[in-house]
């Protein structure tokens, strides 16, 4: 699960570092990219004049660009992907002018810190195993509350549990033996009373 979230947030964070270059990039050469705007006939047309921009090495890094990977590259030079020519053509011409380069160089520099955790947790299987022992300490903790309302029984239950032991409310009586069950039909019955006869009487 760790995994799988460093994952997932590191391509997020790499697409957002792209967008955030293009911005930069966009805001060293803010002229030029707002006069093929405006001299653009749809947004088709813009993507692809901007897509015919590349710079160098030394320009892009001048501008605080960061290559993180050689493949960024292409013959030594930086070219607009197409993520990064839709982000700008997103933008209405007010955004991007409005556009604070500190902000957007801030929000990048931070990035690049995430960019960089997020790749040496993938890369350091100990930090994993840390990071789910956090994560189980933290659940615990959050979950393994004390109950906060007491369990009254209801009228003619017991109590289990407690010192002081409660019976039945209502009912006092013990249980019978097994043995008690059966005990009185186990007695002898009493032989029948014979009549007494009188001396009168005839047989």
């Amino acid at each position: 699960m760790v995994i799988r979230r460093a994952r997932f947030e590191l391509r997020k964070a790499e697409e957002r570092a792209e967008t955030l270059e293009g911005y930069l990039i966009a805001l060293a050469n803010l002229d030029e990219f707002i006069r093929i705007i405006r001299q653009s006939n749809n947004r088709e047309e813009a993507k692809i004049k901007l897509l015919a921009f590349d710079f160098t090495r030394q320009q892009v890094e001048h501008i605080g660009v960061v290559i993180r990977s050689e493949a960024r590259l292409t013959s030594g030079r930086y070219s607009f992907s197409d993520a990064q020519a839709n982000a700008i053509l997103e933008l209405r011409l007010y955004q991007l002018t409005g556009m604070e380069a500190g902000k957007v160089r801030a929000e990048y520099t931070q990035l690049l810190e995430r960019i960089k955790d997020l790749m040496d947790i993938l890369a350091r299987e100990a930090r994993v195993f840390a990071i789910i022992k956090a994560e189980l300490k933290e659940i615990k903790e959050k979950y393994a509350t004390p109950r906060l309302t007491e369990l009254i029984p209801d009228e003619g239950e017991i109590a289990i549990g407690g010192p002081d032991r409660q019976r039945r409310r209502h009912h006092h009586h013990h249980p019978r033996r097994p043995d008690q069950a059966h005990e009185r039909q186990l007695l002898p019955r009493p032989a029948p009373r014979r009549k007494r006869r009188h001396r009168h009487d005839h047989p």
